[in-house]
């Protein structure tokens, strides 16, 4: 019984690679996150999965260390709509999409609260990055991210909403609504649309859940797997 468990386990996870690699070959460009290497308390210590996280679901709590720029916030306030983005100081694609992230922010102002999470270990990878200036246009980090930058070097909060949304390319937007629901999911450069329906209180949130199910079928499902098994 054992074995044939196991045999259909490695089935299912060999077939949703497979689909993986054929949906990222087509989408925009977008860097792999990496393994972060567990502690000598979290080695120790198995980690049970975050409960699975998809569109339409209420977000989940954040746990941030750090906030490095632009005030902290203790939970999501009914009303007002926020942007969670993971990214890294190492992703080429996260920082090319920083300027439009801002433009964004400059556009909405106070509507919309942009969250910048990177889960650097340390901190001062961060604050480094910030006073760098980038050589593609000449301005400092810092001014290149006019949004709220966080640290969350535990991931903590990356877990809760990349790994349990099934999310393993950075960067990666979750919109929140004004109802505290996780209204989209995808990349910061097809973030414009969405953005704006879900501001102006178009967006259909019942189609974009049934979509967002219907392609994450297979990984919530191997993801519940994992859930079991672990």
């Amino acid at each position: 019984m054992k074995r044939t468990t196991s045999i259909a386990l490695l089935t299912i996870s060999a077939t949703l690679l497979g689909c993986e690699s054929t949906q990222k070959a087509e989408s925009i460009p977008a860097t792999p996150l990496v393994p972060a290497e567990p502690s000598a308390e979290e080695a120790t210590v198995a980690q049970a999965p975050p409960t699975p996280l998809a569109i339409g679901d209420d977000a989940p709590a954040i746990s941030i260390d750090h906030w490095v720029k632009g005030d902290a916030i203790e939970g999501f306030e009914n009303g007002q709509v926020y942007v969670m983005e993971f990214w890294a100081t190492w992703c080429g694609p996260c920082i090319t999409s920083m300027p439009h992230l801002s433009s964004l922010q400059d556009k909405y102002g106070d509507t919309v609260k942009i969250i910048g999470v990177s889960s650097e270990k340390e901190l001062e990878t961060v604050t480094n990055f910030l006073e760098e200036t980038n050589k593609s246009d000449n301005m400092l980090n810092s001014d290149r991210m006019r949004y709220t930058v966080t640290v969350d070097p535990d991931r903590s909060t990356s877990r809760v909403f990349m790994e349990a949304a099934g999310q393993n390319y950075i960067p990666t937007a979750f919109i929140i609504n004004g109802d505290g629901k996780v209204a989209w999911i995808g990349s910061p450069r097809d973030m414009d649309e969405p953005l704006e329906q879900v501001v102006d209180g178009t967006w259909d949130l019942a189609a974009a859940t049934a979509e967002f199910e219907k392609e994450h079928a297979q990984d919530r499902a191997m993801f519940e797997l994992r859930a079991i098994y672990v």
